[in-house]
């Protein structure tokens, strides 16, 4: 059943935007986020290119985690993204 439903999804195509452009690029809240190196899940390229997008938003690139970063480093990963956002340290 499992491989039914993966090969479902795999093959459709008309999925809609995942956000919204528009409303990204008039950002003026402070924004961080972990980039990943390793993901497995999310290509870096592209989250290089919403970074890049999105006015007041800073990445913290690492190869320290993986995709579930948050849940396994926990406080550590948090006050730093928290930190970024604050422009108390830099990239």
């Amino acid at each position: 059943e499992m491989k039914a439903a993966a090969d479902i999804l795999a093959a459709f195509d008309d999925w809609p935007e995942l956000y919204d452009k528009d409303v990204l690029s008039r950002n003026k809240v402070p924004v961080a986020c972990a980039v990943y190196y390793n993901d497995m899940f999310v290509n870096t390229r592209f989250t290089r290119e919403t970074i890049d997008f999105v006015p007041n938003m800073q990445g913290w690139y690492t190869s320290e985690y993986e995709h579930c970063g948050l849940r396994t480093g926990g406080e550590k990963v948090f006050s730093r993204l928290i930190d970024l956002a604050r422009g108390e340290i830099e990239r």
